[in-house]
Parts: structure tokens; sequence; C-alpha cells
């Protein structure tokens, strides 16, 4: 049988050609009759020349098969379309060879992947800004899974963490105050224990203590009865008294020379002495003073004015025209800021800013001086009044106009008086000292609540202004009474009557409304001197910084000049001068984008972060949805690094903004203070009148929906119990719900049928709760374990809310 199976395969080789792959070609008509019909066979049996077509194509079968291998290994799916889209797709990559170094690290880390990965990138129809997404997606869940505390963390918990906050915070600084105080009167108790205690039962120091104490004490004692020839100060202190004096006394007021002059020259006579206004004190007045402890505290602002004696009796020869006698060596005022105590501090100690600015109501009235003098960094407070609506500007004729024009002081935060026919002479302007006497009579007269302050640049306007109110006080007697009771006014045990100052002296003063007389101006000829006193002395641009800085709500500027006409910009403090005279006119008029513009050339070397001028898809996506349901929104807010994100308007006519949202951005993040960011911010912006809401992107992330819910129910001034509303809460909002709530564990039970279903919730008053639901029979067995459920609730204490909810 073998021979003649070899037989028939030979038989088969010699009839078919088929060498030796008998085996081979039976498997290959076995495919071949799998195949029948197929359209490329066909093609084959009906070619007339079929067979020298099939040798052709066996001939390119191991190339194809090579090229086949090479093109996966160079490509992961070759392309459609045959040999040209295959050949067009080889000689893009042979054109881009150069680039692809620069790929390399790219295509190792995607090497590195793990198959299913890889194959997801090629071959998913999603575009790179969704993959992405989908990977942080992924990683966010799996945060969530890592970290349960974090999941369970949203807005509503946050608030919650910072109402606590905002009861335990002041509590603590009533608390540490309390400690102090006891600390110290424990202090003082303890040695007047140890004076009164028997020898024998105190060791050598407590002993010299004792001693030394008692004399103290019958010292003071006997100083205390006397009815005149008293001990001086140096003398109480320097002797035993002093101890009993310091722990009766523990904290001292005193100004540099009283410390000079009463106290004794001791290292360790204080714990810490502490200087306030330092720029104001010298340094052969502050030396004596830090003597007296061996640490300090120096306290003060070295863009504020160094101690001076330009108006002093003194410096009578030197001419108030800025044009007396200079340093012959270097053509200076001989003032140097190297007088004050603060200038040589903040060169030889460590120094801190305090840079949160408080004083203002509106935040114009700061930013000059923030960006002209402070570089911008100080924080200062977002307004809530909206400025930018343009304003006819105030020109004022005659003095007697104020009367009409004193109500423009309240609608805006700087307004601008220019008077257009009022002269210079003799280093002061009657012109203007009039006119601000006529509109503090009639400020008096309308019983403004607001306390008022007057500055003129110079002594010789100080006098007019004071003449002017005088000479008006003594025509109207009305007037002359209501003037009497605004220079002695008094508001919470403090002094807050009308001032009337100059440059020089109005350092530490600050009221409600302060108005600014310029004085400078053409003389009777129409010439123009650039002489402005003291502001063109060295350091005047301090005393500028000071002026611009008194005000509290508003700022009214009466000037006889524009901008303009100030050309010896050379000089700092009329260049100062200059641009906050321009400054002042534009937001008088609520240009404030060209105010802006002033501002952002006071800080020209500034760099300026670009997370604090790129909205985050989160603002621009809470803007777009608020504008679509016709809310006008802004954002941001603010000239100083303290920003509002977004701010809205009810109407867009609105003269205020309804409500101030923050966010928690890249710059809510970069505070390191999380006092300052979650509970100081947004209490300051409720201190100065705006609504705050908190929104933050993970539930914007999560629940865009019901965050869009709660600032639309903030903006109409619902209440925030409807404002905590789950998809549960929705889904039940039909049913009528029986509620109790337990006083003494401040929790809520409430239960309602659907049904053959019965829904409780329970948990803490305020709180979102728990639900729970129970499927029954049928609608009558609901019902009956809804009354059992309901009584076994009231016999643990739990009693019927006023209001079911």
């Amino acid at each position: 049988e073998a021979a003649r199976l070899g037989q028939l395969r030979q038989q088969l080789e010699e009839r078919y050609r088929l060498g030796e792959n008998v085996d081979t070609a039976r498997l290959g008509i076995e495919m071949l009759q799998s195949r029948k019909g197929h359209p490329d066979l066909d093609y084959l049996l009906r070619h007339p020349d079929g067979p020298a077509l099939v040798i052709s194509l066996q001939a390119v079968q191991q190339p194809l098969n090579r090229l086949e291998t090479a093109l996966n290994r160079c490509l992961e799916t070759p392309p459609a379309g045959g040999l040209t889209s295959i050949r067009d797709e080889l000689l893009n990559i042979q054109l881009n060879a150069d680039s692809l170094p620069n790929w390399l690290p790219a295509l190792r880390a995607f090497a590195a992947l793990t198959a299913d990965i890889k194959t997801t990138v090629r071959r998913l129809p999603l575009r790179m800004k969704q993959i992405e997404a989908a990977i942080v997606r992924k990683g966010l869940q799996e945060l969530y899974q890592q970290h349960r505390g974090y999941a369970a963390i949203d807005g509503q918990a946050l608030e919650k963490a910072v109402l606590q906050l905002a009861e335990a915070y002041p509590a603590l600084q009533e608390l540490n105050a309390r400690v102090i105080r006891a600390f110290i009167r424990q202090k003082f108790l303890h040695q007047l224990e140890l004076s009164n205690r028997a020898a024998s039962q105190l060791n050598d120091d407590q002993k010299k203590l004792k001693k030394t104490y008692a004399e103290g004490r019958k010292i003071l004692e006997n100083e205390f009865g006397k009815t005149m020839r008293y001990k001086s100060i140096r003398e109480l202190s320097e002797k035993e008294s002093g101890l009993v004096l310091k722990t009766l006394k523990p904290v001292w007021l005193m100004s540099p020379y009283s410390v000079s002059d009463s106290l004794p020259l001791d290292a360790d006579h204080f714990d810490v002495v502490i200087f306030d206004e330092a720029s104001q004190i010298t340094l052969e007045e502050g030396v004596p003073a830090l003597y007296r402890s061996r640490q300090t505290i120096i306290v003060g602002d070295e863009k504020q004015m160094p101690p001076t004696d330009f108006f002093t009796a003194g410096s009578k020869d030197k001419d108030p025209d800025d044009l007396g006698a200079a340093d012959p060596e270097n053509g200076e005022w001989l003032t140097e800021d190297a007088d004050s105590l603060l200038a040589q501090g903040a060169r030889k100690l460590e120094s801190t800013l305090l840079s949160w600015h408080y004083r203002s109501h509106y935040e114009t009235l700061i930013s000059f001086s923030n960006h002209a003098f402070y570089n911008g960094d100080l924080l200062t407070i977002p307004d809530r009044t909206i400025h930018h609506e343009e304003k006819a500007g105030i020109r004022i004729a005659q003095p007697e106009e104020a009367r009409t024009q004193a109500g423009s002081l309240f609608d805006r935060s700087i307004s601008y008086h220019l008077l257009t026919d009022s002269v210079y002479e003799k280093r002061s302007n009657p012109h203007e000292a009039l006119y601000i006497a006529h509109l503090v009579r009639e400020l008096l007269r309308r019983q403004v609540p607001e306390s008022i302050g007057i500055v003129a640049f110079s002594q010789e306007q100080q006098r007019a202004i004071e003449s002017a109110l005088d000479l008006l006080s003594a025509e109207d007697s009305v007037f002359s009474q209501q003037l009497e009771e605004a220079y002695n006014r008094t508001g919470n045990d403090q002094f807050v009557g009308l001032i009337v100052k100059n440059l020089e002296n109005i350092q530490g003063d600050e009221r409600d409304i302060i108005i600014i007389s310029v004085c400078y101006g053409p003389d009777s000829r129409g010439r123009m001197l650039m002489n402005f006193g003291p502001v063109n002395k060295k350091g005047g641009e301090k005393r500028l910084n000071v002026l611009f800085s008194r005000a509290r709500k508003h700022l009214a500027v009466v000037s006889s000049i524009r901008y303009q006409q100030i050309i010896n910009e050379y000089n700092e403090g009329a260049s100062y001068l200059r641009r906050f005279l321009q400054y002042a006119e534009l937001v008088s008029a609520g240009r404030m984008d060209s105010a802006r513009v002033i501002l952002d050339g006071l800080v020209a070397g500034r760099t300026t972060r670009p997370e604090t001028i790129t909205p985050t898809i989160m603002r621009t996506q809470l803007q777009e949805q608020l504008t679509a349901l016709g809310y006008e929104v802004t954002g941001p807010i603010g000239q100083s690094d303290f920003k509002c994100p977004l701010a809205v308007k009810k109407q867009p006519g609105d003269g205020e903004y309804a409500l101030a949202i923050l966010i928690d951005d890249q710059e809510h993040y970069r505070n390191a203070n999380l006092v300052e960011q979650y509970y100081q911010r947004p209490a300051i912006l409720r201190g100065f009148g705006w609504n705050v809401l908190s929104v933050y992107a993970k539930d914007w992330l999560h629940q865009p929906q019901k965050v869009l819910e709660l600032i639309i129910r903030t903006l109409k001034d619902e209440p925030a119990d409807a404002l905590q509303t789950t998809i549960a809460d929705t889904q039940t909002a039909r049913l009528a719900f029986r509620r109790l709530v337990h006083p003494a564990t401040n929790t809520y039970w409430e239960a309602a049928a659907d049904g053959n279903k019965l829904i409780i919730r329970w948990g803490r008053t305020g709180a979102r709760g728990q639900i729970r639901l129970r499927t029954l029979a049928d609608e009558t067995t609901a019902q009956q374990e809804l009354d059992r459920q309901e009584n076994e609730q009231r016999e643990k204490g739990f009693e019927s809310a006023q209001e079911p909810r």
C-alpha cells in the first residue's frame, strides 16, 4: 500500500506539475473550494491567461510578505487605499524624520504603556482634550476612593467649618486677652503673697524679692498718701518702688521725649518698647527709648513724611514757595530721611509689610497711593459701588455755587471741583477758601452724619480757609452754632470734629469726608509758576501720600488748575501731583478705564502674574450661564491683588453689585493663610456691604445645576435652608412628611408614605441627614408602619415640629 501511495503521488506530481508539494496543493485546493464565489477567485478562473497570472502573483508573494512585516513594525494600522496610500504615508514619515528626536521622549513614554491603553489612544475616536479629561476624571475617582475624607468635603462642609471658625476666632482672641490679663494679675498676686509670707518659708532669692517688694510697697503707699511734694516718676521707677509700679501698670504709653525725661536708663526696665508712627520720630529722640528694653518693635511707613521743620518758627527764613536756599554742594534741601528712627531701623532690622488697608470705604480713595508709593502691594477692598458711569464735570464760577454742588460729594468717591476764575496771590487762593467755606456750611445745613476734614497745601491757605469760615459764621448765626458744634464733635468716645490743617500736620488724622484745597494756580496776570511749596521739596511726594490717604468715604479735590498746567514733571513731587489731579478728574467723571491706565503707569516695572488676568474655565462658565439668565456679570473686580472673581448685578441699571462670587482658583490656593482665605476675606467683603457666596470647583464639576440654583436663590434673597437641596429632596418634594424634632439633641426625624413605600429621613437639624426607603406589602401596611415608628420616636423624646417640612 505504501508503494501504491508513492506511485499515485508521483503520477499527481507529474500530471499537475506539483513537484513534492502534493499535501500543500491539497490544502490550497480545499481553501480555494471554501472561497468559491469570491470575486478575486472568479476573476482568475475566467481570465484567459489565468495560469500565467497565478505564477506572477506567486513571484511577488514573498516580497509582499516582507513588506507586510516591515509595515507592521513601522505602522500600527496601515492606511486604507492600497499601496499608493501606504507609499504616501511612508514618504510623510521620511520627510519629518528630522523632527523625530523631539518626539522620542513622548514615544518612549507611550511605548511603556500597556497594550490596552495604547490601543485605546490609537483607535478611540477621541480628541486629545477628551482623552485628557477621561484620564483626569478616572484619576479623580481613584483619589476619592483612596481619600474618603476628601471625597466627603464639599462647599456645604467648608461653609459649616467657616461658620464654626467665625464663632471660635473672636472667642479665641478674647480668651487670649483674658489669659494675658490673668497671667499679669497672677504675677502681681504671687509677688504680693510672697511679700506677706514668713521669712522662714523662703529661700535666699525669695527673701531678697520680699525685702525689695516690701520696701517698694512702703514707698508707693507713702506717696499715695501725700497731698504735696510728690516724688518724680524717675525717682519712683528707679528705686524699689519701680518693681511694684511695673507690676501694677505693665503697659506705659509715653512719647519718646517723656521716656527720656521720666524713666531711668535701664535696659531691663521694659520687656519691649514699641514705636508707633516712627517716621515722625527723629533718631536722637528714639535712641534713648531704645535703651529701656532689650527688644524693640518699630512701626511706621517709610512712604510717609519724615520729621520736618518746614512750617516751624525756626524755619521762617525758608521760602514757602520753595525758592529758598539749597545745599550748595548737592543742590538739595537739607532735610534727610535718615533723620527718622524708621529710616535707620529699616536699614538695620528685619521688616515685614502690613499689607491690608481698611480705612477707605471705596477702593478708588487709596488706589493712587497704593500704586504710586506701595507698588500696588497693599490689599484693598473691591468696591461694591459701580464708579464707571460717566458724570458731568464740576466747574465752579462763583463760591456760592457750593450749595448746588455739595451733593456731588456723595454720588462719587472722588469729586473734582474746578474753579475757573480763581486767582493765586500772596501764597493763598481766596476763591478756593470761600468755596470750601460755603461747601462746609451746606454740609452742616444738611446735617450730614459724616465727619469732615479740610487740608490745604500751605499754612497761608489754611489760614485763608479758617478766615472764610469765620466770615460766614459772623454773617450767619445758625451756621456759627453748627460750626462750633462741628469743631467739638465726638463719636464713640473719640474726637471726630471738623479739622482744618495743612500738609505738614495732617499725618495721623482721618475723616469720612476730606476736602483738599490745591490752592496753586495762575496769578492776576494769568501767569502760573511751578512753585508748589513743600511739594517741590525733597520728600514732597511723601507729603502727597499722606494727603491722598486721609479720607474714609469721600474725597473732594478743590482746584484752580488742571493737570496739564503742571509742566515741571522732572520734579518728583510735582509729577505725582500732576498725575493725581488727572486721576481725580477721571474718577470724578466716571472714566474708570482711563483712570486705570494712570494707575498702571505708576507701577510700570511691576511684574503681573498671568494667573491674575487669565480667567479659569469655571469662572468663564459661571459668567456665561448667569449672563444667559439675564444677569450682568463682571470680573474680576478690584484694583489690588485682592479681587472679587465675579460680581453680579440683578438689573443692568443697578448702581451696586448684588453678589460677590468667590471661587477657588489658583490665587485662592496660593494663599497659605487658611484663616485669612476662608474666613477673613469673605468677612471683610461683608463688612464693606457685599453679599458673598463661595463657589468651589468640586461642586461645580459634579453638580453645576445645583450650584447655579444656589447662586440664583442667593440673588433672590431666599432663606439659606432652601439652598440645601439634594437630588433625593427633589424626588420626594411632593410628599407630606411628618416631622419630629428632639430639643435636647438638636436632631430631627421625618417620614412619609408613598404608596406601599415608607421613606424615612433623620439627622442633625440644618444638615443634609440620611434617607432610608422600605417597601411593604401594600399601602395600608405602609401607613400602619408609619404610625408605629412615629409613636416610637415620640417615646424617645421627639416632638412635633412647628412647621412640618
